[in-house]
């Protein structure tokens, strides 16, 4: 595609956007501030949850409630938007989040209202709740389904799902625009509508050009070249040109069988060469980068992090990556684990030095987390594939949730675990556990020190004994 096709897909997605003028990329790296306050039912315990997306990661907020269910925080945001996700009734609601703006929330009785220090935001707000009520199941169902769609059926099936859902959603905004007036943050709206969606697909060559809805400029296999900096502002968005594009790039390394010792360094340098400009391309390495972080050990993407630091152009992310990653060294080999503080099922506060002189596996994860489950279901086999060594092994379960949430007791019911079972509370904890992905597992020697964080999950311990390859904890069992 030559310079004036890219110009001109720009202009239609613009067009098919509906997106409005004035968007600019000056404010990204500014950082701001809101506040989210209010009062709920005694069903939410002694705690609010909230998450708060970021260019880098999404990381998890909890606010103390009072007596009589009154909370309030100030809480950092990075950029002129993000997206809130409020876990509310068993479900996360969906909010944009903007600078010097105060989210007010309320709900008693499962009754949930919304509402801000700003008329025009107001409309937001309402508006995300409509969205939720009439879409979020729809989007859930096709998130599922993407897993799944590997027949002719099941391929048509979710493409018709999604253009639907692309078509109801864009729908839903003119007819509350047309009753109600503009939206505050049409574009995050409009984008959300379709990439929230799309990004199931962001891998899918073979789907994506059936998406039909939305954006004539997208429909093709390089719906990526269409995305620009300004775009970077939208968390799904960013998503999605971030996932996209590094699929396209891990095909170009292995066509052009760049793979090296430093493969993955060759998938980043490659996704540079295919970002439509330097802050996307610049946006999707630091993704790549974070996303690393969450899947892997530290010394696994040491010999490429400076490397990929080095070449971010952008000033302040390049800040935040260096932060990052500087923060992450504290996970390496041998060092002490953060601090945390636990509690047990029956509400007492728990110490890992109690299990000092024997390995421990720190399983964390979250009630909403199919993954986790799924390792949960592993857990039996994974126990007698290690014999008479699983003995020696102290297996404790960290959820990350509300620890006066009955569901994540109810959980460990369910799927019979035995072990030690705990809740983290984050306010009290290291902020590197409010910014990892479900489920990590963090193998502890003897002797309290990290052995490996993001070390192998159950289900792949068993893999790779199947196969006699291996693993970190055969190291010290």
């Amino acid at each position: 595609m030559n310079t004036n096709h890219i110009i001109a897909s720009l202009l239609m997605l613009t067009a098919a956007l509906g997106l409005h003028a004035g968007d600019n990329i000056s404010s990204l790296g500014e950082k701001g501030r809101f506040v989210i306050n209010g009062n709920v039912d005694p069903s939410f315990g002694n705690l609010f949850e909230m998450a708060v997306t970021g260019y880098l990661d999404n990381y998890s907020k909890e606010i103390a409630i009072d007596n009589d269910g009154n909370f309030q925080s100030t809480i950092d945001i990075e950029g002129p938007l993000q997206e809130a996700y409020l876990y509310i009734n068993n479900d996360a609601v969906s909010i944009p989040l903007m600078p010097d703006k105060t989210v007010t929330v309320n709900c008693n009785n499962g009754k949930l209202t919304l509402s801000s220090n700003d008329k025009d935001f107001d409309r937001d707000l309402e508006f995300a709740l409509l969205c939720h009520k009439n879409m979020r199941k729809r989007f859930l169902d096709i998130n599922v389904a993407s897993y799944y769609a590997l027949t002719d059926s099941a391929k048509s099936a979710l493409v018709d799902s999604i253009n639907d859902y692309i078509n109801d959603y864009n729908k839903l905004i003119d007819d509350f625009e047309a009753s109600s007036g503009t939206l505050a943050n049409h574009n995050y709206f409009v984008h959300d509508a379709y990439f929230g969606v799309v990004g199931f697909i962001a891998g899918r060559p073979d789907l994506l050009p059936r998406i039909t809805a939305g954006q004539a400029a997208l429909k093709s296999s390089e719906p990526y070249k269409c995305i620009t900096g300004d775009d970077m502002k939208y968390p799904n968005t960013r998503s999605f040109a971030s996932r996209h594009i590094t699929f396209n790039a891990t095909l170009n390394v292995y066509n052009d069988s760049l793979l090296s010792n430093d493969d993955y360094y060759n998938i980043i340098r490659a996704s540079r060469g295919i970002s439509p400009d330097s802050l996307t391309a610049d946006v999707v390495n630091a993704y790549q980068l974070c996303n690393s972080m969450v899947f892997d050990p530290y010394e696994k993407i040491r010999p490429f992090a400076d490397k990929t630091i080095e070449g971010i152009t952008t000033p302040w992310l390049r800040s935040l990556l260096s932060k990052a990653v500087e923060n992450y060294k504290l996970t390496s080999t041998g060092s002490d684990l953060p601090p945390m503080k636990l509690i047990d099922a029956d509400g007492r506060e728990l110490s890992l030095d109690s299990f000092k002189g024997k390995p421990v596996l720190l399983d964390f994860w979250s009630t909403g987390c199919g993954p986790c489950l799924e390792e949960f279901r592993q857990m039996d086999e994974f126990k007698k594939a290690l014999g008479d060594k699983a003995d020696n092994l102290q297996i404790v379960t960290v959820c990350c949730g509300n620890p006066d949430n009955r569901r994540w007791k109810n959980m460990i019911k369910r799927h019979n675990l035995n072990d030690v079972n705990t809740v983290i509370m984050h306010n009290e904890s290291a902020p590197i556990y409010s910014t990892i992905g479900y489920p990590t597992y963090i193998l502890v020697g003897p002797d309290g020190k990290i052995v490996e964080w993001n070390t192998d999950r159950p289900s792949t311990v068993l893999v790779k004994k199947q196969n006699n390859i291996p693993t970190t904890l055969d190291t010290i069992l």
